[in-house]
């Protein structure tokens, strides 16, 4: 399944919309789609400027990511689908033909140290080991009070809070964003969160 088949399943098949919202009310649609408010209206403006540009969607992906600061997760990637049907932009020419982005659209030009992100990586890889045991055992438990693993969780948070640092420092902000989101839910105890990120590959390169 593509990821836009997958988030378009996720947001008209799971209860949240039957169909796109006539009246769009930034709190409304954060409330429904699971998302922070603050999210939506980033995502919303960016669609907004892409559609006044004419942009492709590789370059209106690259825009969304850029104004929320890390790589969207499924339940982001399906308002950003919302936006776009509700604003009539709902398929844009996929890639990155078409006009280049100009003003606040355009990407900033960064140099990213590599090799610094692939040793940020090797730290992400020992706290998504102690994020996925956690799942697996709290899966396994038959309890109806499900334990709460806070202290393997807000270790696995502090390891991806110095990867995030690592990839920030190394030029790569939107895997540091990521990472930063991840840490977020790790230490509140997010189970729904962790475990969506865990099943999609919510990393892409820095563009």
């Amino acid at each position: 399944m593509t990821a836009t088949a997958k988030c378009t399943k996720l947001t008209f098949g799971n209860g949240f919309w039957s169909k796109p919202p006539k009246r769009w009310i930034h709190k409304d649609v954060a409330l429904r789609s699971k998302v922070a408010e603050d999210i939506v209206q980033r995502i919303f403006v960016a669609v907004q400027i892409a559609k006044l540009q004419g942009l492709h969607g590789g370059y209106t992906v690259d825009l969304i990511e850029r104004s929320v600061g890390h790589c969207l997760t499924v339940y982001e990637h399906g308002v950003a689908h919302l936006a776009r049907e509700h604003l009539g932009y709902s398929s844009p020419p996929h890639g990155y033909g078409g006009p280049k982005p100009q003003g606040s659209a355009k990407a900033p030009s960064r140099t990213i140290d590599r090799i610094k992100v692939d040793e940020a990586m090797r730290l992400v890889s020992g706290g998504d080991a102690i994020i996925r045991d956690v799942l697996a055992r709290r899966e396994r438990s038959t309890r109806s009070r499900k334990p709460s693993f806070s202290v393997l969780l807000k270790k696995a948070a502090n390891i991806l809070d110095v990867a995030a640092n690592a990839c920030k420092q190394a030029g790569a902000v939107l895997r540091a964003g990521t990472l930063s989101e991840r840490a977020k839910y790790a230490r509140s105890g997010n189970f729904n969160m962790l475990a969506l990120y865990d099943k999609y590959d919510c990393f892409q390169e820095d563009r």
